[in-house]
């Protein structure tokens, strides 16, 4: 929590059974989030925060495909 009263939005990640944090770019106050922890269209910049990290999250689930496809496949030389 920042003196100004925000909160650092993170992301959580599973993997193997375990979670994992991911901090953003991104602060907010945490009245400002609903009760499923997602930021409402009413809060400034509320979309905006929204869209970017469902892309996080969209390129990080992408990653993890790409992962699981080398780890099957190995490349060999």
């Amino acid at each position: 929590m920042k003196q100004d009263g925000t909160s650092n939005i993170k992301i959580r990640i599973y993997h193997n059974r375990e979670s994992q944090y991911i901090a953003t770019s991104y602060y907010i106050q945490p009245e400002n989030m609903d009760d499923s922890k997602r930021i409402p269209p009413n809060v400034t910049n509320g979309e905006m925060i929204e869209y970017e990290i469902n892309a996080y999250i969209q390129m990080n689930d992408y990653l993890c495909k790409i992962k699981r496809i080398l780890i099957i496949n190995p490349v060999r030389n």
